[in-house]
């Protein structure tokens, strides 16, 4: 065979691989380059933890907590499914000896408005004790609780038909301290419906932090004698809280003793 003939042999054998090269590249989709997606941020979750360890009825204040954000499937695992809200309210106590770092939750917090929060601040070997006063001795916050006061007795005797006066008044009144420096647990407010009506006085129950001893003496006051009770001015001021009607009105003569002629008023 010739080599004139060879050549054209391999000139088409050339040309037809050549064709169908290009016919498969003509028929091949161009090739699509994917990105690769981002993940989706994982929402977060607010909660709030202890700055320092707590115990049993220690304060809730904002030195004693932190707020911070979680990954909500961190929060999920603590059992807590939203944010959670904690609002700083006077007097706020911890109902549980919490670790450092440990979380809160509102359950973990007793308020004054609630039933049992005196449980978690009441004092070892103190008695709480319940009094019934006015509602004006506490608008305005004059006693909230933790504020200390003092009790007074208020005694009003009669006064016997020999004695002479230089009032009309037939009574002796005198007033004295029988507690001082007192402190106040809880003030629980009536929620009647009366007391809806602002133009009504409603009384409010004081619960106080009293010894036994306190108890038994508070007891037998409220028996004989008209309660009056004070923000506490302190111990030092007793003295100043003791009065009879010989010192409002000073013609005032409470009781008098006949001896030898001679007229003593005491």
């Amino acid at each position: 065979m010739s080599s004139k003939l060879i050549f054209i042999i391999a000139f088409f054998a050339i040309a037809v691989g050549l064709y169908g090269l290009s016919d498969q590249l003509l028929q091949s989709e161009p090739t699509t380059i994917t990105e690769p997606t981002a993940p989706t941020p994982e929402n977060k979750i607010r909660i709030w933890t202890t700055k320092e360890s707590l115990a049993v009825g220690e304060p809730i204040t904002h030195s004693t907590l932190s707020t911070t954000m979680i990954p909500e499937s961190e929060a999920n695992a603590l059992g807590i499914v939203d944010d959670v809200i904690i609002d700083y309210v006077p007097g706020a106590v911890s109902r549980l000896a919490l670790d450092k770092g440990e979380v809160v939750t509102p359950d973990m917090i007793a308020t004054p408005d609630q039933d049992g929060y005196v449980d978690f601040i009441i004092e070892k070997n103190r008695v709480p004790y319940a009094i019934e006063v006015e509602n004006t001795s506490v608008v305005g916050g004059v006693i909230t609780h933790g504020t200390r006061i003092d009790i007074l007795a208020l005694v009003t005797s009669e006064l016997s038909s020999e004695v002479e006066t230089t009032v009309a008044s037939s009574k002796n009144v005198s007033l004295t301290p029988i507690l001082m420096d007192i402190k106040v647990l809880q003030v629980k407010k009536t929620d009647s419906e009366e007391a809806l009506d602002e133009s009504i006085l409603q009384n409010v129950n004081l619960i106080l932090e009293l010894t036994r001893k306190q108890v038994a003496t508070l007891t037998i006051a409220k028996r004989i004698a008209e309660l009056e009770v004070h923000k506490s001015a302190g111990i030092d001021s007793a003295k100043d809280l003791s009065a009879n009607a010989g010192d409002v009105l000073p013609e005032f003569k409470a009781i008098k003793e006949y001896r030898a002629g001679e007229v003593i008023v005491k």
